[in-house]
């Protein structure tokens, strides 16, 4: 009995819940739930007090009882099938941007089942504790084998903020690979990070550098390309990478400061602004 009892898989209802000494309480709500060696309540306190997550859960459910019987009744080849249709889903998610919670639309779910009626899609917490994690190192290792191959490299940075006014760094690569022969152009943005100190030139010059290290590319940085706001400009004097300001961002900045210098142009600009505002505002001017 001690071995059954080792060997049962723990069950999935248990992730939202946890034990203090002989009671159990829902990590949602904190609400203490009655067992009695089993999981049933489990299940039905999510079913009547958390119903996202309990149809997560028995998506999940879902999902690992169609994976047993593929194991029992599927071949190998029709695994590597599946492994591909997985990898391919979230290619696309990552791909065009798509939310997780795609896989739980009724349409999309639908379109897959016409495409083919035994494919079960996985669930979200599957996606994203399993299958993102492992296709990220995946690409991770190939970019980094491809980077290995560059000789030289310059990137371009720029820094931006949220909706929720969180600010951003992203860092995007761009160098030559040459393949079977052919010199190819590549660029992939290595990280955006999220800057959770001060936006100073000295910040940013550390998280420019700690990326370059993290991917080895360091010595290998001709030319940064960036606005020209002042912090930008002191982080590259900084890390003592040549740098080059954006042209369009300089050619914007020259722009404005015309408009700005000519009092005519900038009153007919203030004109057509409120113009456009108020036929943004209004329903009845709009039609």
């Amino acid at each position: 009995m001690a071995t059954a009892n080792a060997t049962r898989k723990r069950s999935l209802a248990w992730d939202y819940f946890y034990k203090e000494e002989e009671s159990t309480f829902c990590e949602i709500c904190k609400e203490e739930v009655k067992t009695s060696g089993n999981t049933s309540n489990l299940f039905r306190h999510l079913q009547s007090n958390h119903k996202d997550e309990y149809t997560e859960l028995e998506k999940h459910r879902l999902e690992q009882a169609s994976q047993k019987k593929m194991k029992v009744a599927v071949k190998q080849p029709k695994e590597s099938q599946r492994k591909k249709k997985l990898d391919d889903l979230v290619k696309m998610i990552a791909t065009d941007l798509q939310p997780i919670s795609i896989v739980n639309d009724q349409g999309f779910q639908d379109f897959l089942k016409a495409i083919d009626s035994k494919y079960v899609p996985p669930s979200r917490r599957t996606i994203t504790r399993d299958l993102i994690p492992k296709i990220h190192s995946t690409c991770k290792l190939e970019l980094a084998e491809s980077l290995s191959k560059a000789a030289f490299c310059t990137f371009t940075t720029d820094q931006w903020t949220s909706r929720a006014t969180q600010g951003f760094l992203t860092f995007t690569i761009h160098y030559i690979e040459e393949v079977e022969g052919v010199c190819c152009s590549k660029s992939s943005v290595l990280e955006t990070a999220c800057l959770k100190t001060d936006h100073t030139g000295e910040n940013i010059a550390t998280e420019l550098q700690r990326i370059a290290t993290a991917w080895t590319i360091q010595d290998k940085i001709v030319c940064a390309v960036t606005h020209s706001a002042s912090n930008m400009n002191l982080a590259l004097r900084i890390t003592k990478w040549s740098h080059l300001p954006c042209f369009a961002d300089t050619l914007n900045l020259i722009v404005q400061g015309a408009i700005a210098a000519d009092y005519q142009v900038s009153s007919l600009q203030t004109k057509c602004k409120h113009i456009v505002s108020y036929f943004h505002r209004s329903v009845k001017a709009s039609d």
